[in-house]
């Protein structure tokens, strides 16, 4: 899914919030040439901060954080330009790949390949310009996704995987506490 980038902001639109808005844009198709666009910063206009915690910031739990999640992460990958999203299923297996194809394009079990620039030595980095880093992401535990589309956590069974401007992080959640019971400060990079 595109990202809008709205007042300097970028814009996640996930599943439910893009049906609640196409009714709304295609009112504005004739006279755009992104209805959703046009909808999004016309609700700006009207009022940038609450516009804000409307439609910049998204909490996203349990069945919402798993169907959004690829489409989060191609995002990210797209907005910084560090990564992509890599289909780990075997391509001899049609049936897994019919089952939920629009829900999960890359499967159910992905990989996040995050590029990192190479900075020490120049030797290293004439050699090659960056590492990949591959992280396998089982999109059926998922529990939570929290944040901004430039600043967000995905909080699973077991881990939280921290993703802004700086890169990724991967942290073990609290012990013996459920998501719900977890703070989240979104405002702290992970």
């Amino acid at each position: 899914m595109a990202y809008y980038i709205i007042g300097g902001q970028p814009v996640f639109l996930a599943r439910s919030r893009r049906a609640d808005v196409t009714l709304d844009a295609l009112k504005e198709w004739l006279t755009s040439d992104d209805p959703f666009y046009g909808y999004l910063h016309a609700k700006f206009e009207e009022d940038p901060i609450a516009f804000g915690k409307q439609w910049v910031e998204f909490d996203l739990r349990e069945n919402e954080a798993r169907a959004n999640l690829q489409s989060l992460l191609g995002d990210y990958c797209s907005f910084y330009r560090t990564g992509y999203l890599t289909d780990l299923r075997d391509l001899q297996n049609s049936k897994e790949r019919l089952r939920g194809a629009y829900i999960y394009p890359k499967g159910r079990i992905f990989a996040l390949d995050h590029e990192i620039p190479v900075s020490r030595g120049w030797l290293m980095y004439r050699m090659k310009r960056s590492r990949t880093i591959r992280i396998v992401i089982n999109s059926t535990t998922e529990t939570r996704l929290v944040g901004t589309l430039g600043n967000f956590r995905i909080i699973g069974a077991g881990y939280w995987l921290g993703c802004d401007e700086k890169g990724l992080s991967i942290l073990p959640s609290m012990t013996g506490r459920t998501e719900e019971d977890q703070p989240v400060d979104i405002c702290d990079s992970p």
